[in-house]
């Protein structure tokens, strides 16, 4: 084999052994991120599924329930259709697609991030008037939501870290 080949395979090899423990290496940070949140997203669960909002859709013959499956949050809603939403977790927030004109995924939505809210030492109820006055669709992730749009659809990130807060509410007032 010529010297320059040798260098060749040696040189692509190194590439594949540092991009394969790159790999590695981000898997084994990701699992280790869900456990340190798992705790965290047991809770959250069973605070949206015991949230007011989510009770009082019983009321109305309309289930809804949180669980969790996988490294992921999965919503329920039993009624006249059922529909399942599935909240992807990523290293520090949740990730979700829903339709723009879709009511029940938006009221998911503004539960879930009132449930981490409330994780967070908040009081049920505190993010509400972000959703009422569509303030929310202004946040970054580092205020706790971030909504992209895209045709008719948005792509939800809901902080697990930093939750939505009432000052922001006061701040997009004025």
């Amino acid at each position: 084999m010529k010297k320059a080949n040798i260098f060749r395979c040696i040189f692509w090899g190194l590439i594949m052994l540092i991009v394969l423990s790159l790999g590695i290496i981000g898997v084994i940070y990701n699992v280790n991120s869900f456990n340190d949140n798992e705790s965290d997203l047991k809770r959250i669960i069973s605070i949206f599924n015991n949230n007011t909002t989510i009770k009082d859709y019983e009321k109305v013959d309309t289930k809804i329930e949180a669980t969790l499956k996988g490294k992921n949050i999965i919503v329920e809603v039993k009624s006249t259709t059922d529909k399942v939403y599935k909240f992807n977790f990523k290293r520090n927030y949740l990730e979700t697609n829903i339709e723009k004109d879709d009511s029940i995924g938006n009221i998911i939505v503004m539960v879930l991030a009132d449930s981490i809210s409330v994780n967070h030492g908040g009081f049920e109820g505190d993010t509400y008037n972000s959703f009422t006055n569509q303030s929310v669709y202004n946040y970054t992730l580092d205020q706790g939501i971030e909504y992209n749009e895209k045709n008719s659809k948005y792509r939800i990130k809901i902080n697990l870290e930093n939750a939505i807060s009432k000052t922001l509410d006061i701040d997009n007032e004025y």
